[in-house]
């Protein structure tokens, strides 16, 4: 069994899960190996040399290397290059797991460090059971116009009268103060039968997308760069939109049934902690090997 820790920030948010505290510093983590979990307030000195694999949150900073083989995953690299290239820069992590891009030029950074940047997306650590689906469609999240451009108009939308009594919508336009918290949200997002949104920039696969789908949600969403080569096919794991006007039409319909089963399976096939954690031990012994 692999020696592992975690260095991570807690964090708390509404209407979706606390991803990176339960996600990756801890779910993903347990499957690798025996863990060490450091909530970091500028506290590294649980560091051992003899650790096997160390996970650390990008903007925090070792005041020295933690283990042998260290890793990340990075979100959004837009308007962050230079808090980026630093913690590449001081940290020398091995690899940087990119779970929404791959920017060309921070592959070319990592590269020129020692740094391998791949893509690998986000992924789902809870498998709840499905229930019947009594609640029509469901929009969740930020709808900050900028960020979430189709997000926001989906809301626009969906916030019409005719939609009042059809429609749960939990958005907030700062990132917080969502009118569900997540036991409420888990509660009604596995009873839903549509979920639409829309990505990150419109260009970007946001965290979301994978979570309502693993609660058995059907996705409604426009197309973006990556959903094919991630499993999202339309008419199979998801619908597309064309035109937001044509939700109406679709959540009068029964395809949900089984688009949204398909997802599900999808997502907990190719998305799954376990999968993540598969690969990044895959990885981790190509490392060792080479440097055997």
């Amino acid at each position: 069994m692999l020696k592992v820790v975690s260095y991570y920030v807690k964090s708390e948010t509404g209407t979706h899960f606390t991803f990176w505290e339960d996600g990756i510093a801890k779910a993903l983590l347990s499957l690798l190996g025996g863990c060490t979990f450091c909530p970091v307030k500028g506290d590294f000195r649980v560091a051992d040399d003899n650790f096997d694999l160390a996970y650390c949150q990008p903007s925090l900073f070792p005041d020295r290397r933690p283990a042998r083989f260290v890793f990340s995953f990075l979100s959004d690299y837009r308007g962050h290059e230079r808090r980026i290239a630093n913690w590449i820069d001081r940290v020398k992590p091995d690899f940087l797991f990119c779970l929404q891009q791959k920017p060309d030029a921070l592959v070319e950074y990592g590269k020129n460090r020692g740094c391998r940047v791949e893509f690998l997306p986000w992924f789902v650590f809870e498998f709840p059971q499905l229930e019947k689906k009594s609640i029509e469609i469901m929009c969740s999240g930020c709808v900050d116009p900028f960020v979430y451009p189709s997000r926001r108009k989906i809301f626009n939308y969906l916030s019409q009268p005719c939609f009042q009594q059809r429609a749960v919508l939990s958005c907030s336009a700062d990132f917080g103060r969502y009118p569900l918290g997540n036991d409420d949200y888990r509660k009604l997002i596995v009873k839903t039968r549509y979920y639409a949104s829309g990505g990150i920039y419109d260009q970007w696969i946001p965290p979301k997308y994978y979570e309502v789908m693993n609660y058995g949600a059907c996705l409604l969403s426009f197309s973006m760069p990556y959903m094919k080569e991630c499993g999202f096919v339309d008419g199979e794991t998801y619908i597309e939109l064309k035109s937001i006007d044509e939700i109406a039409t679709i959540i009068n319909s029964d395809r949900y049934l089984q688009i949204g089963i398909s997802g599900q399976k999808m997502v907990r096939q190719l998305h799954s902690a376990q999968a993540r954690a598969k690969k990044i031990r895959e990885l981790y012994d190509e490392f060792v090997g080479s440097r055997a």
